[in-house]
């Protein structure tokens, strides 16, 4: 599931967005990104660590709108039925983008957008509190296995809800999910005990101070060099959390091409790059086409793994 531009790569492509020229006539007024979570959660805070940035590189302002609930659907809904000219975005995670149109009948679905680029790609992290007996995976295990743990999602068929349960099958632990609405609500549950931990990135250690216990990759984190990957521990499991920038379905394609230049402007941004190695933010920046090609497989992907645990509708 490690698929994208590595960060140099990205960097080279936003260097030639810098001189691109605008759509003819766009943008002449704000631009509106509708964020799926509520605010102060790891999608929030990333387009917020951009929007700036994305003003500077587009020349208006950048208006963002925090539409949470139900796994992010209704906010991607909302996004979904926008007028398609460019001045509606929606700042889309892989659970209402990937996972969300296979669980349950929705509005929209994976055909429903045109792809403006993906900024992060970042592996999901086991995180408890900090003053938390566990330590290590071995810790969580044992305690999982004794019956009866909590955990933190936004919700059936997130991500974190995803990852939270293969964990779990991979353990062979029951688990129980306790939905919440986004990232800080998770994290005070886990923060306040209600829950042992949640699937989350490693922008919810810097946001809320939780302590990683294991990454879900093939690879450590280079920011977490001490922190176990699933194949430290023996477990083949990999899942990862993406977010990036979509339009709605038939958004002219120069206007597309515009939106993703000034993506890439805003990330490679000494700003943002700045902000991005503090937040820990793993970033994957890709261009429209890069995305869509991805989107679409991790969607396929997410299909599969669905039926394999038995959750696809």
């Amino acid at each position: 599931m490690r698929t994208g531009l590595t960060l140099t790569t990205a960097l080279v492509t936003a260097a030639f967005c810098s001189s691109a020229v605008l759509a003819e006539g766009f943008p002449e007024k704000p631009v509106t990104y509708v964020v799926t979570f509520p605010a102060g959660g790891d999608v929030d805070v990333v387009v917020r660590g951009m929007q700036p940035h994305l003003e500077e590189a587009l020349g208006q302002r950048v208006v963002v709108r925090n539409v949470g609930g139900a796994g992010g659907t209704i906010g991607a809904a909302e996004g979904a039925a926008a007028d398609p000219d460019g001045y509606t975005l929606t700042m889309l995670a892989v659970g209402p983008a990937s996972l969300q149109p296979h669980l349950r009948d929705l509005p929209y679905h994976i055909d429903s957008w045109e792809f403006v680029c993906r900024v992060p790609n970042s592996p999901t992290i086991a995180l408890v509190a900090p003053d938390s007996d566990i330590d290590t995976y071995e810790e969580l295990k044992a305690k999982a296995l004794e019956g009866g743990m909590l955990y933190a999602s936004p919700g059936p068929g997130s991500m974190p809800n995803i990852a939270a349960s293969a964990l779990g099958n991979a353990m062979g632990a029951d688990l129980k999910n306790v939905p919440f609405q986004g990232g800080p609500e998770m994290a005070k549950a886990v923060l306040g005990g209600v829950v042992t931990f949640f699937t989350g990135e490693a922008t919810s250690v810097e946001n809320f101070g939780l302590k990683p216990v294991l990454v879900l990759s093939g690879e450590r984190l280079a920011t977490m060099p001490d922190v176990p990957s699933t194949a430290d521990v023996g477990l083949d499991l990999e899942l990862s959390i993406w977010y990036g920038i979509l339009a709605p379905k038939g958004t002219p394609a120069d206007v597309v091409q515009t939106l993703s230049d000034a993506c890439g402007e805003a990330i490679s941004n000494t700003s943002f790059q700045e902000f991005a190695t503090k937040a820990k933010l793993a970033l994957a920046y890709q261009p429209t086409a890069e995305f869509a090609e991805f989107a679409k497989q991790n969607y396929k992907q997410m299909g599969d793994l669905l039926a394999d645990v038995g959750m696809k509708k």
